[in-house]
């Protein structure tokens, strides 16, 4: 396992993410939608952050079974509703193929009748095949490797790093 991202330049960048919200959603409220499981670490840092009225649900999505390759996006529970004078940021962990947020948006645009911001910690764009563009991003990576750490997992495993890592060949969980 190679460190990519170290953890200080995680909190960095973070508090960068959070200025540029507050700044652009100042005096507004704010519905945060964050993605299960692997948006959790960064929706906490992310909205303890944040300097604006807001309430924050969660939905889960998943579409890695095997642990590396993503097929059907599976939706559990339902999508909280919005109030009227909340504006919505979904927060996620990454997006890969982009086939994941594809759905979802496609999901929001039948519930919302609102714009939908989002805010991503990791655009990786190696194996993008859905067109995508988040408004926030926490980092580019340019890399076809799978990556975990910071929420991200292989297989349920190292969810916990403090930090961005690139597996190697032949690692697993």
């Amino acid at each position: 396992m190679r460190v990519i991202i170290p953890e200080q330049r995680i909190a960095a960048r973070v508090q960068e993410l959070a200025e540029a919200i507050n700044r652009d959603f100042a005096g507004r409220k704010l519905l945060v939608l964050g993605i299960l499981k692997g948006s959790l670490i960064f929706l906490a840092d992310l909205v303890r952050r944040l300097r604006l009225p807001i309430r924050y649900e969660v939905v889960v999505l998943s579409s890695y079974k095997d642990g590396t390759t993503p097929g059907d996006v599976d939706f559990f529970g339902e999508l909280p509703a919005a109030r009227p004078d909340e504006e919505i940021l979904i927060v996620e962990d990454i997006i890969d193929t982009g086939h994941t947020l594809e759905r979802l948006r496609d999901w929001l645009n039948e519930q919302y009748d609102r714009p939908v911001s989002l805010c991503v910690f990791l655009n990786k764009l190696g194996r993008r095949d859905a067109d995508v563009a988040p408004d926030y991003v926490g980092f580019t990576l340019r890399t076809r490797a799978f990556v975990v750490g910071y929420g991200l997992d292989y297989a349920e495993g190292y969810r916990n790093l403090p930090y961005i890592a690139a597996l190697e060949s032949g690692e697993t969980a």
